[in-house]
């Protein structure tokens, strides 16, 4: 079983010990902020690739409708269905690349430093 160590006060340097800690607190800070920056470059370019990919589908399905379209412009029954649907298909596509753009926003807290 271990004794008390009464004389420990006296021996250690308090104000270096001090200082090590602030280093330290310093430097797991800087390490945090730029790997917080980095998952915001990662997270970026993740809802670039996103953005652009549904962007590419949408015009490709705004191509076949409007083509679709065209074709039953004479079908006045037809006609107001297809205009129907892309409308639909750009809403969805707004409210997606909404989404998007709300995820490009990485959300984070730091906790207090404890003091010693």
């Amino acid at each position: 079983m271990g004794k008390d160590w009464l004389s420990a006060a006296n021996l250690v340097f308090w104000t270096r010990l001090l200082a090590l800690v602030d280093q330290c607190l310093e430097d797991s800070e800087i390490k945090r902020d730029e790997y917080i920056r980095q998952l915001g470059f990662e997270n970026n370019d993740r809802a670039d690739v996103q953005e652009k990919s549904l962007k590419a589908h949408r015009d490709s399905q705004l191509q076949n409708w409007k083509t679709c379209l065209k074709k039953q412009k004479e079908n006045k029954k037809v006609a107001p269905m297809t205009k129907g649907r892309i409308d639909a298909l750009n809403s969805r596509v707004q409210q997606k690349l909404i989404e998007i753009e709300n995820g490009r926003n990485l959300n984070h807290h730091k906790m207090k430093s404890v003091s010693v």
